[in-house]
C-alpha cells in the first residue's frame, strides 16, 4: 500500500517480490544501489524482493525521497 501512496502501481504478486513499473527505472535502480539498496532493474520497472519490515521500510523511505 505504501508503494501506491508514493504514486507507484505495483503489479499484484503471489511471490516474495513485487514488480513495480516506473519511468526512469534504471536511474532509480542506480540511486538505490548507491544507498546500498538492491533491487532488480528492468527497462521500465524495478523488482523489489520482500525482506524484513525494517529493510522494507528503508527501501520505501529511499523511494519516497527519490520521488519527492
Amino acid at each position: 500500500s505504501r508503494l501506491r501512496e508514493l504514486g507507484l502501481q505495483p503489479l499484484e504478486s503471489h511471490a516474495n517480490f513485487v514488480y513495480v513499473p516506473m519511468q526512469k527505472a534504471k536511474e532509480t535502480y542506480e540511486r538505490l544501489l548507491r544507498l546500498g539498496l538492491v533491487v532488480r532493474p528492468f527497462d521500465e520497472a524495478i523488482r523489489i524482493t520482500v525482506h524484513t519490515p525494517q529493510a522494507n521500510g528503508r527501501l520505501l523511505d529511499a523511494l519516497e525521497q527519490a520521488n519527492g
